[in-house]
């Protein structure tokens, strides 16, 4: 029998974008899964075989670059149509083939994706499920650029085309909460859990405690509050920090954390691991450390891939007072928020444990991993589509 197309649409490489590339696994089974990636007008089709993601290379990249720049001046003047036609135009070629067959569901991963998911639908019964894992309308509202330019666009973007989604998803309750509150839809939470790892907790050292931090090294993290935080913890902390390359905006911030870094003997700036690994890898420590002041809407309410990463690797969890990280660390009881988002609340908080402590919210942890786990989701996604698709 003969399984029906699911196109999945995403800005990033699903190779390294944990949302899409979930999605890509838990689908592969039942549906023949089409893959585009890239978003404005730079965009590939992606090789899925077996489960198994392969980028494909982009061409033209004169022409992309002429096209990028024209884009660019129509969303300063708002002509906000004659962007989508463009991106539409510029778009055929990856789109045109798939639409000759008979798609039956579309997922997006981007709020810039959503025209040309409709444009693909436009002509059948497609349905479009989306995951609006940020709040897009405030997505980056700390820089003043993007305030100006780019925030009404994707105001516009969500008018036209929220309420034409047969389903939406977000990775937190703060966030459905104000998709509903803005444009009238009904987000479902489907939370960034990662992958059911096998493992223990490890027994702390009473003399030793390891800390890990992973991630990008972007300012809006504020990743040297989590290095000065060891300016009030005693000799038994160490701090290690594994951080992704950083874009070229984001490099004199990195060497700014290096910089700290060198003059601190317990901090150290440690290669990243593939994304497929850093579970197993970071299980190896004791505390999983994220202070993430809410200096935009979306951080506010965030709920990152690393907190189940750090679950699953059977550690405790350490945070400043961030609403949706908090509700689980309280219900779970697998580690502790401080008051403030101050380096030293949270030092204050850690300082005060002793290696039994620290065993018991790592066992809690491995309480946790029990139900935080991606399995749960697998099974929610594909009823999901499957009603879409059948219902």
């Amino acid at each position: 029998m003969k399984r029906p197309i699911v196109l999945i649409l995403c800005a990033a490489s699903p190779l390294n974008d944990p949302r899409p590339n979930r999605m890509i696994q838990w689908l592969k089974d039942e549906y023949a899964l089409r893959v585009i990636q890239g978003k404005g007008i730079d965009v590939k089709v992606v090789a899925v075989e077996a489960g198994q993601v392969e980028d494909a290379k982009s061409t033209n990249v004169a022409a992309k670059i002429i096209t990028r720049l024209i884009r660019v001046v129509l969303i300063v003047l708002r002509l906000y149509d004659a962007v989508l036609k463009l991106e539409d135009r510029f778009t055929q070629g990856a789109m045109t083939p798939l639409m000759k067959e008979d798609v039956a569901a579309i997922v997006v991963h981007d709020l810039v994706l959503l025209p040309r998911a409709f444009n693909a639908a436009r002509m059948g019964k497609t349905k479009v499920l989306f995951d609006a894992r940020e709040y897009y309308p405030r997505e980056f509202e700390d820089q003043m650029w993007w305030r100006w330019f780019v925030q009404p666009f994707n105001r516009f973007l969500c008018e036209r085309y929220l309420r034409q989604c047969d389903k939406i998803i977000t990775v937190s309750q703060g966030i459905a909460d104000e998709y509903r509150k803005e444009y009238g839809v009904d987000a479902e939470v489907v939370m960034s859990f990662t992958s059911y790892a096998d493992l223990h907790p490890q027994p702390p050292q009473t003399d030793a405690v390891r800390i890990i931090y992973h991630g990008q090294a972007s300012p809006d993290r504020q990743i040297d509050r989590m290095v000065r935080m060891m300016d009030h913890l005693d000799g038994r902390f160490s701090l290690d920090l594994m951080l992704v390359s950083p874009s070229s905006a984001h490099r004199s911030y990195f060497r700014m954390i290096e910089k700290m870094a060198q003059g601190k003997p317990r901090v150290r700036i440690i290669p990243p691991v593939p994304m497929k690994s850093i579970v197993e890898f970071t299980n190896q420590y004791d505390v999983g450390l994220f202070i993430c002041p809410p200096t935009t809407f979306n951080l506010k309410f965030a709920l990152p891939n690393k907190f189940f990463e750090f679950i699953q690797a059977r550690l405790m969890v350490a945070i400043g007072p961030s609403v949706e990280m908090q509700r689980i660390v309280d219900e779970y009881d697998c580690g502790v928020a401080a008051e403030s988002f101050e380096p030293r609340a949270l030092a204050d908080v850690l300082g005060k444990l002793d290696g039994a402590e620290i065993a018991r919210y790592k066992n809690n942890s491995h309480r946790a991993a029990q139900d935080l786990n991606a399995g749960k989701n697998a099974v929610r996604i594909q009823m999901m589509v499957r009603d879409m698709i059948h219902g």
